[in-house]
């Protein structure tokens, strides 16, 4: 399924869950699908004009004049009335600064100290995380989804703090699925691995 068709069902099921254009779904959904934040705010906004327009303008021009007023109108609405999330530096950074170490971040987003470091690093595809453990980390860090995912989908890091004494510095291998990282994962319990395994991942993931 490509990105068009994948946007449009996205769009589909939102309409229908939705029934009428309002901010309480329209923040639900953001969340939901926070790579689609930016597309369901715009399709929010012109389906708010929709309603408000009224049968039919006596001119064109008046039309599109009415219409121009009012996607500025609702898009400023949908500026002011979004949350804005601030963006993470790290994700261990923010568990420090709740008083969590690795440890107990990992623990409480359900997760294995190496698989926190490799998220930290964005060593793991954003599109192969399950929703879940997106949530789960936002929850640990008592920051929004959106800031959380953000981060994920940013360029892999080298480890923070390490000392290199080549002359130039080592490649970042390339990102993995978190499949992949799970089943590598050696510190997993046979029932953890598993556990992590059946989360339910994203209807347009690519592995």
């Amino acid at each position: 399924m490509n990105t068009d068709q994948t946007l449009d069902d996205l769009l589909d099921a939102y309409v229908a869950e939705s029934g009428k254009p309002n901010h309480e779904m329209l923040s639900l959904w953001s969340k939901r699908y926070p790579h689609y934040a930016r597309e369901l705010a715009t399709f929010t906004a012109d389906w708010s004009l929709m309603t408000w327009l009224p049968a039919a303008a006596s001119e064109p021009a008046e039309e599109a004049a009415l219409v121009r007023r009012g996607m500025q109108t609702v898009n400023e609405l949908l500026e002011q009335r979004l949350p804005r999330a601030a963006s993470i530096a790290t994700l261990v950074g923010e568990g420090q600064a709740r008083g969590l170490a690795v440890g107990d971040l990992a623990a409480q987003a359900g997760l294995s100290i190496p698989l926190v470091l490799k998220l930290d690093r964005r060593l793991i595809r954003f599109a192969t995380i399950p929703m879940q453990v997106v949530d789960d980390l936002a929850r640990a860090l008592g920051r929004d989804v959106a800031a959380v995912a953000a981060y994920l989908q940013g360029g892999p890091q080298l480890a923070r703090g390490a000392s290199y004494h080549a002359r130039q510095t080592p490649a970042i291998s390339e990102p993995e699925s978190f499949a992949d990282a799970v089943q590598g994962d050696l510190t997993l319990s046979a029932e953890h691995r598993q556990r992590l395994l059946e989360l339910p991942v994203r209807a347009d993931e690519t592995t």
